[in-house]
């Protein structure tokens, strides 16, 4: 079986190329011959995604460029609320509110696996871990 490149897409990251974008869902390996593929959905903006599977030769080849997860502003209010019960903030629906609840127990590989299919509420919670990070989730929630 191969072994994943050092530089390769990433799971929970989105990349640019041009006019196409690839969110990345999970690196693994091809049943049939073990290279790694990047699996995702390819997409142009307002277009339908098509899933597929990216191979180390479209990386080398393409110029992916990883583009910074964007933090809605609902999603920063969602966690100052879980988090710190923040002025800023405010409660989530039932089922946010239960995934909020549900990560705070994950171990890391569950974290993840969380954050691959949440990833704007992974980046609003490493934010508001970090030093000022409580500060920019303010600024966040708080802009339209």
């Amino acid at each position: 079986m191969s072994e994943q490149p050092t530089a390769f897409f990433q799971p929970g990251t989105t990349y640019l190329r041009g006019r196409w974008s690839f969110q990345c869902l999970a690196a693994v390996p091809n049943p049939f011959n073990g290279e790694i593929r990047a699996v995702g959905f390819l997409y142009r903006t307002d277009e339908p995604a098509s899933p597929i599977a990216l191979d180390p030769d479209d990386w080398a080849t393409g110029r992916w460029e990883p583009q910074p997860n964007r933090i809605p502003a609902e999603t920063a209010a969602h966690v100052l609320w879980h988090e710190h019960r923040d002025a800023n903030g405010y409660p989530a629906g039932s089922f946010t509110a239960a995934l909020l609840a549900l990560w705070d127990q994950a171990d890391d590989t569950n974290s993840r696996r969380l954050a691959i299919g949440w990833p704007d509420y992974a980046a609003a919670r490493a934010l508001a871990a970090t030093t000022d990070g409580l500060h920019h989730l303010r600024d966040i929630a708080t802009t339209n």
